[in-house]
């Protein structure tokens, strides 16, 4: 089922049930928003940026010789499936239940977000991580989530979900590791941070 995402954000999201597949969510997430590609080969695929394997690692989309950014998330029952829309370059998507066990904050906070809520921070931080391609190899207290583009999602009860898109640059942050090209976002209107 397609969800609402805040307004002028170039941002498809679906809700699947968890026990579909991600390349199979992916597939009827694309059909249904990506009309204006009729006829293009869809690919769905998955690539780890560690090894290299094709069985594991971060979601890929091409319709023809377009790529598609997207990425998938699986908390509560529930998958969750996000496409950036052209000209979204990346995009990243977390949901977490929010009866998660409680998290230390030293592994989730920078010093700039003390006294925040942890898990909102964490989800917010998971999908900056996926829009980055980095996943969890690089220390959540390294980044700011006010530092990116990130923005709230309409989420099943029980759920907090989070959507982070690429943007414009505005000032270097912080994050340097090896592979990473030094990171420029915006921080929308709406962040979870503030």
């Amino acid at each position: 089922m397609a969800a609402p995402v805040p307004t002028g954000i170039p941002v498809s999201v679906h809700w699947h049930r968890a026990a579909l597949g991600t390349d199979e969510a992916l597939r009827r997430h694309l059909a249904d928003d990506l009309t204006p590609l009729p006829g293009a080969d869809l690919r769905i695929g998955h690539l780890c940026p560690r090894c290299g394997g094709s069985d594991h690692g971060r979601p890929w989309a091409r319709a023809g010789e377009r790529t598609i950014a997207v990425s998938a998330a699986r908390a509560g029952g529930y998958l969750v499936t996000a496409a950036g829309l052209p000209p979204v370059p990346r995009i990243g998507v977390d949901i977490e239940r929010a009866d998660a066990a409680p998290i230390d904050p030293t592994l989730v906070l920078h010093r700039d977000e003390s006294g925040q809520d942890v898990l909102q921070v964490w989800v917010a931080k998971e999908a900056i991580l996926k829009m980055l391609g980095v996943g969890l190899s690089v220390p959540m207290p390294s980044i700011r989530v006010a530092d990116f583009s990130v923005h709230d999602l309409p989420a099943p009860a029980g759920l907090l979900a989070r959507v982070c898109v690429n943007s414009p640059p505005r000032r270097q942050c912080d994050l340097v590791e090896p592979g990473v090209e030094e990171v420029a976002q915006r921080p929308s209107a709406d962040l979870l941070c503030q």
